[in-house]
């Protein structure tokens, strides 16, 4: 006999109705419906319990169907009343109801998202949800169409169009469920940008579960009836409730996320400004040291530490060059102290400390080390650090508390105590316990789906940014001009004559100060005609005339001119070094000149046997061999030209590594620049190397990590 829900009823009919036209089978159907009284909704409980019980059949379905496993499973109560999706008071059901299905569809998501490897995270979670989607509903599909084609038992037919359209509906209503795993579709930021993203966000998340409900539902009216007996059938009234069921699920899941998103865009605001720079840095630096596992509280604690060090030691190196360029006030002094104690210093003192150091080579490195240090600090202070990690939101904070009532031996020993009639004062009574633990798994769920248990992966995810300069080169000073060599002087020496006054044309003003090299041009200039007032070393009998200088002209005319003289006093030099020679032969000094040039290069430093020290030392420092090399060679006067060399030809060599990639893949262009200028950090440690590398395989396709690899 067969049986009919109507109206949330089951309904049993005889066994003519199938043999009736379909024309008749509908009248028959809304006569019973009316006839039946009106009921109330069964309520969100209910509905809680009625999606559970249809996600375990719909699997149990699937299982069937497909694979011959099982005989069904149908625990569904038969007197359930659904909630009307059309009247907004019965949402509260719908939600409960619609959570089972649309969790272990997140579930899919984030189990395949977290098994692929950088930028097909979301490709993997769209697959993942489709996959959770299909299982459980392609039981019900199969056996639906069958039922249309007037079968008992499905044929290889119903099942594989009923396994097509189960197929195309879970792919429609996987896109908000991917939107909804967590970790993937972030907010980045802080401030009023960040909250305006994380409203768009939610508000686009329940768009896509209305979209995604209607496209369901519709392919699968399509699928089940189209080509059978029955004939096609759509019910648009059906399919406008299951898009209003996608969105008001899709927009509740997606209210957690959202109020975490807004908080954390209020709380993180003071990261940004003037911080925003080295919030980047930090940022950077704790995802890079957490190697992918930010979210774990000891990870995160460790990265956190492992940064900490890094910048005290790269701060340190950076102040020393500091203090022998400029002249610190006793203020700035203390503020670097402090933070290399890890102290806690104000905006204030972070401020001055930028000013001071402004006109320093290495001013500008100091600068965004020490503000990366305080944000570090700053960020630290969220949530709780203890020897086992570093947590936050609510459960961080009951993380030691917890910790003591849930102990084993405690919770053992309090079992024991209860059974014996010592119940040790209600401390570790079972009762006691176990609410204990059930508020405490409560808080992590909330804190988990707001974002707020790992304060480390949620500064990263806000911040960590790939071209974020985590150092400053020395800044480039000009070489100052050399003073003119005095010439003869004396009662006896005879004035030399004064060139004619030379007008100069102002160099036209610049944005960013005069133009070095026009200034540097001018020096030259008046250097020479300083030196060609001199007499020369052989007297001759009539001095030649001077020869006319071009009156420089405004703009490029005028550098034109400069050049010119320059290249005419390079022309005369040349011509007067043989002439020097000569006298130098003929006077008998040539044994002093060539004893005095021993001398100076002796004073310059030979190429002696010299190697750095260790990478493992010299990274955490923040410089290269390279760099550590000519450091030592101009504060100790010592130099070793092999080595140098040697971390030349390994920097040439990546240069032309990285040319032929950006030949072949112009669009990994940047990734591949912050390679090599990591590499160039990094020098030759392998460990270094390979992290670096592989941190950039992550984030670029497949096609270019394997390019990636030339660089180890």
């Amino acid at each position: 006999m067969p049986t009919l829900t109507i109206n949330g009823r089951q309904v049993s009919v005889d066994d003519s109705f199938l043999n009736l036209p379909r024309e008749e089978q509908d009248a028959t159907v809304e006569e019973i419906a009316k006839s039946m009284p009106a009921q109330e909704p069964s309520g969100a409980y209910a509905g809680a319990k009625h999606g559970l019980a249809q996600l375990a059949h719909g699997i149990a379905e699937t299982a069937k169907q497909n694979f011959g496993i099982g005989d069904g499973f149908d625990k569904r109560d038969p007197n359930y009343v659904p909630a009307d999706p059309y009247k907004p008071s019965q949402w509260g059901q719908l939600i409960t109801e619609n959570i089972p299905s649309m969790g272990t569809a997140i579930l899919g998501g984030k189990v395949a998202a977290a098994m692929a490897p950088g930028k097909f995270k979301i490709p993997a979670a769209l697959l993942g949800a489709t996959g959770a989607g299909w299982l459980m509903s392609s039981g019900d599909t199969i056996k639906d169409r069958a039922a249309n084609n007037g079968h008992e038992e499905p044929s290889t037919s119903d099942k594989v169009i009923g396994n097509l359209t189960s197929g195309v509906g879970a792919a429609a209503s996987a896109v908000p469920a991917a939107r909804l795993v967590p970790g993937l579709n972030r907010v980045t930021g802080a401030g009023a940008s960040a909250a305006t993203s994380a409203l768009t966000k939610a508000l686009t998340t329940a768009g896509s579960g209305i979209a995604g409900g209607a496209a369901s539902d519709l392919a699968t009216q399509v699928g089940t009836t189209a080509g059978t007996d029955q004939g096609l059938t759509v019910d648009p009234s059906r399919v406008g409730g299951a898009a209003i069921t996608g969105g008001v699920t899709s927009g509740a899941l997606a209210t957690p996320a959202l109020g975490g998103d807004l908080v954390r865009a209020g709380t993180l605001r003071k990261y940004v400004g003037d911080n925003e720079a080295a919030s980047k840095n930090y940022a950077t630096r704790l995802e890079a040291a957490g190697n992918g596992d930010l979210g774990k509280a000891k990870v995160d604690a460790d990265a956190h530490n492992r940064v900490l060090g890094d910048l005290k030691t790269e701060l340190a190196d950076a102040a020393g060059k500091v203090r022998q360029q400029v002249q610190l006030s006793p203020e700035a002094e203390n503020t670097l102290s402090a933070l290399q104690k890890g102290t806690k210093v104000n905006p204030d003192e972070i401020a001055r400390l930028d000013r001071e150091t402004a006109g320093a080579p290495d001013g500008a490195n100091t600068a965004l080390l020490s503000r990366t240090l305080h944000v570090a600090d700053m960020v630290g202070d969220r949530g709780s650090r203890t020897d086992k990690g570093w947590a936050g939101g609510l459960s961080g904070k009951l993380d030691k508390s917890v910790d003591f009532y849930l102990n084993p031996l405690r919770v053992a020993g309090g079992i024991g105590a209860t059974a014996a009639g010592l119940h040790v004062f209600g401390l570790f009574n079972p009762k006691l316990v176990g609410s204990i633990a059930a508020g405490y798994g409560a808080s992590r769920l909330v804190d988990g789906l707001t974002g707020m248990r790992s304060p480390a992966k949620t500064f990263a995810e806000h911040f960590a940014d790939r071209n974020a300069q985590l150092r400053v080169p020395t800044a480039q000073q000009p070489p100052a001009a050399a003073p003119p060599a005095p010439g003869p002087q004396g009662p006896l020496v005879p004035s030399p004559p004064q060139p004619p006054a030379m007008p100069q044309a102002a160099p036209q003003a610049a944005p960013a100060g005069p133009d070095p090299l026009v200034a540097a041009t001018m020096a030259r200039i008046s250097l020479l005609q300083k030196q060609r007032a001199q007499p020369q070393p052989e007297p001759v009998s009539q001095p030649a005339p001077a020869a006319p200088e071009a009156t420089p002209a405004p703009g490029g005319i005028a550098q034109e001119a400069l050049v010119r003289a320059l290249l005419t006093k390079a022309a005369a030099q040349s011509q007067q070094a043989p002439q020097a020679e000569r006298i130098t032969k003929a006077s008998g000094e040539e044994p002093k000149v060539k004893a005095a040039a021993a001398q100076a290069k002796a004073a310059q430093g030979a190429d002696v046997p010299y190697e750095p020290l260790s990478e493992e030392y010299l990274y955490p420092k923040g410089i290269s061999p390279k760099e550590y090399a000519m450091r030592e060679a101009a504060k100790n006067n010592v130099r070793s030209e092999k080595y140098i060399a040697k971390a030349e030809a390994s920097e040439r060599r990546r240069q032309g590594i990285a040319r032929e990639i950006k030949a072949k893949h112009p669009d990994a262009a940047r990734a591949i620049d912050w390679v090599v200028r990591e590499l160039q950090r990094v020098g030759t440690n392998p460990k270094e190397i390979a992290r670096t590398v592989r941190y950039a395989q992550e984030n670029v396709a497949d096609d270019v990590a394997k390019a990636l690899e030339a660089f180890k």
